[in-house]
């Protein structure tokens, strides 16, 4: 996260999903600005930040937009990448792929016994998906090559997608979550 900000602009806009990054963000990313940082706060929205990015450009189109997603919240809205092919919305669509609805599986953790269902997925290549709209794609397996890539993005100058294999982060990204390590505190609420 702080990548982006060392390389966008002050006037970026981001849209975050709901992911374990997503979360993080609320607290290690400064916003300096109103309506600079989308996020389906109060309805949780899967798959919000990809459209919602879109939008964002459309009304700001001399401002970068960022849409910063997990992989299972950007699969919900992805087939918008031809939208933004066909009339050149050109926003950077950041995925974070672990392979699973993260949140979920951690909250089927928490709550049952370490037991889960239906949060395990079975992934496009991300980048093959996004070339056969003709959009910029790269992917990401090492996080020091993050910068330079979405230094290449933004100068594509046609909607972009970086996806960043976390795979072998997936426990790591759950716990990162701090509403679902305080279990007295979540399970009150659901």
């Amino acid at each position: 996260m702080h990548e982006l900000q060392e390389v966008l602009p002050r006037d970026t806009i981001y849209s975050v999903d709901v992911h374990s990054l997503g979360y993080a963000s609320f607290a290690e990313f400064p916003i300096y600005d109103p309506r600079n940082f989308l996020h389906p706060n109060i309805g949780v929205a899967l798959g919000y930040s990809y459209p919602a990015a879109l939008g964002a450009k459309i009304a700001y189109p001399n401002r970068p937009v960022v849409c910063f997603s997990g992989d299972g919240r950007f699969l919900m809205g992805a087939m918008e990448m031809a939208t933004a092919m066909r009339y050149g919305i050109n926003v950077i669509t950041i995925v974070i792929n672990d392979d699973c609805l993260s949140i979920i599986k951690g909250f089927q953790q928490k709550g049952f016994d370490g037991r889960t269902i239906d949060t395990d997925l079975q992934n496009p290549n991300f980048v093959e998906f996004a070339h056969s709209f003709g959009a910029y794609a790269k992917r990401v397996e090492n996080l020091e090559d993050f910068k330079l890539t979405l230094r290449d993005a933004i100068a594509a100058e046609k909607p972009a997608l970086i996806e960043v294999r976390m795979h072998e982060y997936q426990d790591e990204m759950i716990d990162s979550i701090g509403w679902l390590n305080d279990f007295s505190l979540w399970k009150t609420h659901f």
